[in-house]
């Protein structure tokens, strides 16, 4: 869930627009009705049934039990306390009912990041004991750094920690389990006014960094602070529409995580050319410490947060 800071008089920051493009809820703790001792939790915009414990804990409020971290070859491989073995518990049915349970990718476990509590996970519906601690594993591969894995850090403790590390794969991590279809990649659209429509977000892009020009080539990116970067945006006069600083779910749906070549930044060049192998505004607040915000480094596709008068890149958004 998006920050809830619109009211601090901040138009154009991550409060503003905490249900754009669209609005996310869960479903949960369920209890199943058949296998009593399963609970799960269904998010509805995604199509996504999540474990509601950590592998290792039980319980509807996941008191029961101890976290078990495994490193990448255990929980890939099948072993006892991976997410594949819940496949086979209840004489074959799987937990809950369910067989296609698999380790989450970094956009999956990103989805449910709340930036706003401690840890960070909506606690309404999440049991918030459960993402203390050490990092979850995500089955994406760190396509530039042989043997890593990214990951996702729930604790706000060290303060300002990198939100998604990439972490090598020997490293023991916390697993929290997904069943559903993949959320799909993005299918991008060039609309040849110089944005770039996303038909599965609903999302539309500006093709290039501020200050890029015309046809991204013309001058270089412009850095900016924060404030600056969110006015911009919000003063943008592009294809008649309202643009605005994207937030962290809607920047981090336009990262390519399959990108091998450590030269060029973790974004599709046919369709975002010439982008900036660096450090980009997201309108997302860091809720432990309000003068910092978080940005996405697409050199990597890490998340970290950054002094708000500091200078970084800028990309803008709206809705189509």
């Amino acid at each position: 869930m998006a920050q809830s800071c619109g009211a601090l008089g901040l138009p154009g920051s991550d409060g503003s627009f905490s249900d754009v493009p669209n609005a996310r809820n869960f479903v949960g703790p369920t209890q199943h009705c058949k296998f009593t001792s399963d609970y799960t939790i269904f998010d509805p915009l995604h199509g996504l049934t999540w474990k509601a414990c950590a592998q290792g804990q039980t319980g509807s409020d996941c008191a029961g039990g101890v976290a078990v971290p495994m490193n990448w070859a255990d929980a890939s491989g099948g072993l006892p306390g991976s997410c594949s073995e819940l496949n086979t518990l209840n004489g074959g049915e799987g937990y809950a009912g369910r067989t296609n349970w698999r380790i989450p990718t970094v956009r999956e476990f990103a989805s449910i990041v709340h930036y706003t509590n401690n840890p960070h996970i909506d606690n309404a519906f999440f049991p918030s004991k459960t993402f203390t601690g050490t990092p979850y594993m995500t089955s994406t591969v760190d396509a530039k750094v042989a043997g890593n894995n990214w990951a996702i850090n729930f604790a706000i403790t060290p303060p300002l920690n990198v939100r998604i590390p990439s972490i090598t794969q020997v490293t023991p991590l916390g697993l929290r389990c997904v069943s559903g279809n993949a959320m799909p990649a993005p299918s991008f659209v060039d609309q040849l006014d110089g944005t770039v429509r996303d038909l599965n977000t609903g999302l539309l892009w500006s093709q290039c960094t501020e200050g890029q020009g015309a046809g991204c080539g013309v001058t270089a990116p412009t850095a900016m602070d924060w404030n600056t970067a969110r006015v911009n945006c919000n003063g943008k006069v592009l294809a008649g529409k309202v643009w605005r600083l994207p937030n962290v779910n809607e920047l981090l749906s336009i990262v390519d995580y399959n990108n091998a070549i450590g030269i060029l930044p973790n974004i599709d060049p046919a369709f975002f050319p010439l982008t900036a192998n660096g450090l980009y505004w997201t309108s997302t607040t860091y809720d432990s410490n309000k003068s910092f915000a978080i940005g996405i480094l697409f050199s990597t596709g890490a998340t970290l947060a950054n002094d708000k008068s500091g200078t970084m890149m800028t990309r803008c958004v709206t809705t189509f």
